[in-house]
This record gives C-alpha cells, structure tokens and sequence, in this order.
C-alpha cells in the first residue's frame, strides 16, 4: 500500500468513526490496566498503558488538531502509568535497605552476629579459598583470610579461622591444621595422619585449641553388622601441638542438630560430643585431655533433646515413665552444673528451643501426647522455670510446622506465636507485663527471627486486602503461574494456578509492637536473622544477601 492508498483509506474514515476506534482502543486500555492490577501481570499492564495512551492522543488529534501536544499528552500518560508501580516497587523493596550483595546462604553465613562470605578461586590448577568478614553498616570488606584448606574453613569464637589441608607425603597421608586469628595472622600450623579416605572435620575451638576428627567408612566385610564409622580425634593445643589422639565411636547428634558436616562455614563448638560405644556420649574440650564428662544419655533413654548456651549444654531427658528431668552441663569443666526434676508420665514429650542470642532463657515445651501443652521459660544459669500461663496452645497448635518455626526464634526472654492470618503475639518471661500483639499484612508461613528488642516476621501476601499497593502492583508477582515452586521458608506452597506473590518482612519494635519497617521481596526468602545491633539479614533464592536498616 502506498502513501495515496493510505490516505485514501484514512479520509474514508469519518471523524466520527475514528472517535470511536479511539473509544474502543480506550476501553481496550483500561480493560487491560484492570486485568494487569487485579490478576497482577505486568505484561498486560504495560500493554493496557500503551493503548490507553494511544487511544488519547488519537482521541485528542481529532479533537485539537494538535499533533505535537497530543503526542506529548499520551506520552506523559503512558509513562505516569507505567512508572508509577515501579516508583511504588523501589519504595516497598528498598526503603529500608541498608545494602545488598550477589551471594548465596551457601556461600554466607553469620556467625556471632558477624556476617562471613565464603569464595572458592581456582586458578592453575590451584584451589585458594577466601575468606571475607563484611561491615553490617555498609557491606564494605573489614578483614580477609586466604588460605588453601581442602573444604570451607569454619569460624573460632573469637573470630579466628581454622582448616585443613592436604599435605603430600612419602608414607600415607598427611594433613595440615592452620589456625589464625581474628587479624588473619598465623597462631599455629601442624600435621596429623590421616587415612587414604578419612575425612577431616574440625569440630570444636576454644582458647586457641581444637578439635580435629578423621572418620574413615567401614570396610565392607561379609556377614559384618558393624557399620559404625572408624573415628579418630585429635586434640591440639593453643601452640599447635597434638597432645592427644583418640578413637571415638563417631558423631552424636545431640547439640542444637549441628552435626560434624555441618560445621565448615558455620561456628565452632566449643565442645565435641562422641558416641561412648557404650550407649552414652563423652563431652570432649579441646583444651582438655580426654573425655571431661560422660553424659548419662543411654540407649534406653526414650528420648533427649539439648541445647547449647554460651558456657553449658542443657538437656532435657525422659529416663523412664515416670523419670524426667532437666540437667545442664559445663562445657569449661564437664561438671554438672544444676539438675531439676520434671513431673512426666509415659506419653510425655519433651522439647527444647534454642535462644538465637546465646544468653538469657531458652524455652521447654512439654507435651502430653494431645493434651494440654505447657510452656516454660528456663533460665540455664539457674535451672530456674518461669512458666507462661497465657502460651500453651494445644498440640496440633504448639507443634504445627509454622508455629514451630516460630518458636525457635525466641530471643532475649520472649516466646514469639503467630497466626496464620498475620497476628502476632509476643509474650516476654523476664517481667509481668501484658503481652503486645500486633498484625503483619498477609500471612505467616515462615519463622521469624529476633536479637534484642528488634523481631522480624516473614509473611506472605497472597490475595490480602490489607496491602493493596504489594498485592496488585504488576512488577511485584515473583514469578509467572506454573513457574517452579520449590519451597524454602514456606511451609505452605501456594495454589498450583496462583502467581507466586511477594514476601513481606516486617521489623517491628518487640517490646512495644510498634513497626519500624516493612520490605518486600520478590524472590522467595531463603532464610534470614537478626544481628545484635538490630539490622536483619535476608537471603532469597536469586543468591542476593540484603540487610535492613533495624
């Protein structure tokens, strides 16, 4: 078609006629704006704006016979209309935003209250791990260690770094133990054997003293039923001396769920915890020789859970039917430091929460088999119960996955239980005041985490009315209908036909219930916490680390 064609067909059409194309393209537009904010879908939004734009200047041309200032008025609305849901976007996402970083949990962690990045470089055939210790303020690098241990170093108490590394050798296998201190200076560096297919694990520090353990798989021999690991622990001083080698029988699962391959990257124990071979479990230091306390944790034992404070191992024990208790262990001498008695019958369990804070009460849930539940409140310097007579939710309520998660995140004397319809209550066992409740928009399926007065709850939005610019803004639906739903905090996975909506984290003032912040995340959260001076750290599936402002 050529230039007289079009013109042709153009005065064909009457002014008339066009206005109503124009109508028609209007109503097309905002058909399309309505579908992309109730739904919400962004390509139709974007689209809607485009024909709603076009519609007015087309509508306008007829009217004014002005091109340049239609053109003008219909490029000034679609861009107010395209741009004003990203504006609400970066506001929602990145009010309070201190920084964030393209780094994954794998490859983070925090570690009293110190956040950690942890790389792998491998460069000529040669594998040099570092280490980076970030500022909370502004995600700026405050101290680097490079080292060429074999797996992830893991972290001292102090600060300090540990790791093992292989080291060639005529007769066997050899490895190399290095120690450095919070300054990335060498403290010491030594040797231990090791077999051709051991596995080293550094799984305690303390005092410039660690533990080393080298576990070799059992040989498959016929008829065997010994499938115990062939353990070796090594103790070596503050001056990098091994001044003890030992078999032990392998892990004990008893401290927080840490295990021994869990340790590289995270934070070193003070202690180490062996199966006996006996049944029971020896507490090891290493700035001891030996076992320093035989914990009396037998396979008859029906049941025991252990939580770890800064100087004790407290652990709750069902010994029999009618025998409970709850004994706290030194972990600088092995002795016992208190032991109470709880009233228990054959369908009791018995569970302990951590305290994040490492100070402070943790908490002991009793439950008896689906009737009422109690809770208390222990202070572990003591042994000391301070029960919540408001906090004893039935089974299916205290022992529910979400509530659960909830739980665990107790901190600095207060018991944190959520709804699912976003209502928050926070109880404190340190003082007689009333309990503070609040509401966070949308609902609760993830835990939440606390340091201080400062608690952050993760909710999802879903379809809620109460967050109106989240839950209909187009640019902020995570991910498509059908995209993959793999859960990480979640519990609940959403509707297999529903967009996959943003999470919220709340950080809210715990004493008083009052917000001091709300960010939205459009990729699902991984996992988060809160370090002492009140900043939260958030990790999402994307592999970025974003830390809030407290």
């Amino acid at each position: 078609m050529n230039g007289k064609e079009a013109d042709v067909l153009v005065s064909s059409f009457s002014t008339r006629e066009w206005l109503i194309f124009g109508v028609f393209i209007g109503a097309l537009g905002v058909a399309g704006l309505v579908t992309g904010v109730i739904f919400p879908n962004p390509f139709l939004f974007v689209a809607g704006a485009i024909l709603l734009a076009g519609a007015v200047m087309l509508i306008l041309r007829l009217s004014t016979r002005l091109r340049t200032a239609s053109a003008l008025i219909a490029l000034a609305v679609a861009t107010i209309l395209i741009a004003t849901p990203a504006l609400v976007r970066a506001g929602l996402t990145a009010s309070s935003v201190a920084w964030t970083a393209e780094v994954s949990t794998e490859d983070s962690a925090v570690i009293d209250g110190q956040i950690y990045k942890f790389s792998l470089d491998q460069s000529d055939g040669e594998s040099r791990r570092t280490i980076r210790r970030l500022n909370a303020d502004d995600g700026s690098v405050e101290q680097t260690w490079n080292t060429d241990a074999r797996s992830r170093p893991s972290v001292t108490a102090d600060g300090g770094i540990v790791f093992a590394s292989t080291t060639p050798a005529t007769h066997g296998d050899w490895l190399t133990i290095t120690m450095l201190d919070s300054q990335g200076d060498r403290l010491w560096q030594t040797t231990i054997s090791s077999g051709p297919d051991s596995e080293p694990h550094i799984t305690a520090a303390s005092g410039g003293s660690a533990h080393v353990v080298t576990c070799e798989e059992p040989e498959e021999e016929t008829g065997s039923t010994d499938d115990r690991k062939s353990c070796r622990i090594n103790t070596i001083d503050d001056s990098g001396e091994v001044i003890d080698e030992r078999r032990v029988d392998g892990e004990q699962h008893l401290t927080n769920n840490k295990i021994w391959t869990e340790l590289p990257g995270a934070g070193l124990l003070r202690v180490t915890l062996v199966a006996d071979g006996l049944g029971g479990t020896d507490m090891y230091s290493p700035t001891s020789i030996g076992p320093i306390a035989e914990l009396p944790i037998k396979k008859g034992t029906d049941q025991h859970t252990s939580q770890l404070t800064r100087d004790l191992l407290v652990t709750a024990e069902q010994l029999s039917d009618r025998r409970c208790r709850v004994v706290s262990t030194s972990l600088d001498d092995g002795d016992q430091a208190w032991s109470i008695a709880v009233p228990c019958t054959s369908d009791t369990w018995m569970l302990l929460w951590e305290n994040i804070e490492g100070a402070g009460p943790i908490y002991l849930g009793i439950d008896e088999s689906g009737e009422a539940s109690t809770l208390q409140a222990l202070d572990p310097t003591t042994g000391e119960l301070t029960p919540f007579p408001d906090a004893a939710p039935r089974h299916s309520d205290l022992f529910d996955s979400g509530a659960r998660s909830l739980v665990e995140e107790a901190t600095a004397g207060r018991f944190v239980l959520a709804t699912r319809d976003g209502h928050v209550t926070v109880r404190d066992s340190t003082s007689d005041s009333p309990p503070v409740e609040f509401e966070v928009p949308g609902s609760i399926n993830a835990p939440a985490a606390a340091n201080g007065d400062v608690l952050s709850v993760v909710s999802r939005t879903g379809r809620s009315t109460s967050y109106p610019a989240v839950v209909h803004n187009p640019y902020l639906v995570s991910r498509l209908p059908g995209a993959d739903r793999s859960e990480t905090l979640s519990s609940i996975a959403p509707d297999a036909n529903d967009p996959i909506y943003p999470q919220l984290v709340t950080v809210v003032d715990a004493s008083t219930g009052e917000e001091r912040s709300s960010t939205v995340f459009t990729s699902r959260i991984a996992d988060l916490t809160v370090l002492p001076e009140g900043q939260t750290v958030v990790w999402t599936d994307d592999g970025t680390l974003t830390v809030i402002n407290g």
